[in-house]
């Protein structure tokens, strides 16, 4: 488990995107979200993130523990731990540096979407307020962190 190691030389919260073959909002989310070349370099700076295969067939080692699949265009059981039953395809799930579960979001997300809630967990918002009274604090604006713009 390569997030392991990473964790111990340099603590970065993590975020898992969940896709399917099949799902074409996943398709589409990671052309057009994950496919802006800002975003991907924010959240790679800022986070470890992870792609998996919701339906995968093969084991998944995920922080020390072993997953399987479940059956054929199954979620295997890391994606029924991890989304508590909801398997709506595409969905992130936050967890912070210490691998503790923050949240888990299913469904299509908009570039200023992933914004938003990338922000609000990579600089530890979710210590001080809500996500709804984060959002109202905004005015609208969308902003990543210090070190980079999105257009």
């Amino acid at each position: 488990d390569q997030i392991q190691i990473l964790q111990k030389k340099k603590p970065k919260p993590i975020l898992l995107y969940f896709y399917t073959d099949w799902c074409i909002s996943s398709k589409v989310m990671e052309r057009t979200t994950f496919g802006n070349r800002e975003l991907s370099a924010f959240l790679n700076e800022k986070f470890f993130l992870v792609k998996i295969n919701a339906a995968s067939q093969d084991n998944i080692i995920f922080l020390g523990k072993s997953y399987t699949p479940t059956g054929i265009n199954q979620p295997n059981q890391l994606t029924l731990k991890l989304l508590n039953g909801n398997n709506l395809m595409p969905a992130v799930v936050f967890f912070d540096e210490n691998n503790t579960q923050l949240s888990s979001l299913n469904g299509y997300l908009y570039k200023n979407q992933l914004i938003q809630i990338s922000n609000f967990y990579c600089n530890k918002i979710y210590k001080k307020m809500s996500f709804q009274d984060y959002i109202k604090s905004q005015n609208s604006q969308v902003k990543l962190g210090e070190s980079a713009n999105i257009n």
